[in-house]
C-alpha cells in the first residue's frame, strides 16, 4: 500500500501563508550581489584601522596566517603530502576561528571605545571631561550634607 498525504485544510492554509510570506520576503530582500566586490558605505574594518589601528594589525596577521596556512595546505595536498596537508588545513582552519572568533570582535570593541572617546573629545573642545575630585574634609562638621556631625557618631550599646 502506498503512503498517501493526507493534509488537513490547515495545514493547505499555511502551506499557503509560508509560500506568500516567503515571496513577499524574496521581492523585498534580493540577494546580495557579490560579484562586484565593492562595499556601500565603510565596513567595520575601516574604523577598525582608523580609531584602533595596533587591533586592526592583530587581525590582519591573523588573515595572513590562516592565508599562509591555507597556501601551504594546497601546496601539499596537490604534491600528494596528504598528512601535512590536513596538518595545515587544521592550523588554518585554527587560525581563521582565533581571527573571526577573538581578535576581530576585540579589536571592532576597541574601535567603539576609541571612537566614543574621540567623539567626547571633540564636543568638550579636546578634553574628556572628567568628574570633580572630591577633597578632603578637615571636620565633620565643614561637611554640606550634615550627615555626620562631631561628636555624635559613636556607637552606643542598648
Amino acid at each position: 500500500m502506498a503512503d498517501i498525504d493526507y493534509k488537513t485544510p490547515q495545514d493547505v492554509a499555511d502551506e499557503k501563508a509560508r509560500a506568500k510570506a516567503d515571496k513577499a520576503y524574496n521581492k523585498s530582500m534580493p540577494e546580495p550581489d557579490t560579484t562586484s566586490g565593492n562595499l556601500k558605505g565603510q565596513s567595520i574594518m575601516d574604523s577598525v584601522r582608523k580609531y584602533s589601528p595596533n587591533q586592526a594589525a592583530e587581525v590582519d596577521e591573523g588573515d595572513a596566517n590562516t592565508k599562509k596556512y591555507g597556501e601551504a595546505a594546497s601546496k601539499d595536498f596537490t604534491e600528494g603530502k596528504y598528512g601535512s596537508a590536513a596538518f595545515n588545513a587544521a592550523k588554518g582552519l585554527g587560525s581563521a576561528a582565533d581571527t573571526m572568533l577573538l581578535k576581530a570582535p576585540k579589536a571592532a570593541a576597541f574601535a567603539v571605545r576609541n571612537r566614543l572617546v574621540d567623539g567626547a573629545k571633540k564636543a568638550s573642545g579636546g578634553k574628556v571631561q572628567k568628574y570633580a575630585a572630591g577633597g578632603s574634609v578637615s571636620s565633620a562638621s565643614k561637611r554640606a550634607d550634615g550627615c555626620a556631625v562631631k561628636g555624635k557618631t559613636r556607637g552606643k550599646f542598648v
